[in-house]
C-alpha cells in the first residue's frame, strides 16, 4: 500500500502503487463535521467527570486538554478523510 498523506493532512497527487490520481478527490467538510461530533461526544464528559470527580487546578485544564483535543483530532480526521477517499475510489 502506497502513502495516502505527504504531511500532515495533505493528500499526495497520485497513489504510488496503482498510480490512482488523487487530485480530484473532495471530502469537503465531511471529516471535520464528524471528528467535531466524535470529540465533543467523547472529550466533554470526560473533562465533566475530571473536574467534579477529582476537581484539579484550572491550570491542569489549560495544559490537558488542548494537548488531547489537538493530537486526536488530527488522528480522527486522518482517518475519517482516508475512508471518504477510499469510498470515492473504491471502484475504480
Amino acid at each position: 500500500m502506497g502513502d495516502l498523506y505527504s504531511s500532515g493532512l495533505t493528500v499526495n497527487n497520485s497513489c504510488k502503487e496503482c498510480q490512482l490520481d488523487l487530485l480530484n478527490h473532495d471530502c469537503g467538510d465531511g471529516p471535520s463535521v464528524f471528528s467535531i461530533l466524535i470529540l465533543g461526544f467523547s472529550i466533554i464528559p470526560l473533562a465533566i467527570f475530571i473536574e467534579f470527580n477529582f476537581q484539579p487546578p484550572y491550570l491542569f485544564h489549560i495544559l490537558l486538554w488542548p494537548l488531547i483535543i489537538l493530537s486526536s483530532s488530527i488522528f480522527i480526521i486522518k482517518k475519517i478523510k482516508s475512508f471518504f477517499i477510499f469510498k470515492k475510489y473504491q471502484h475504480h
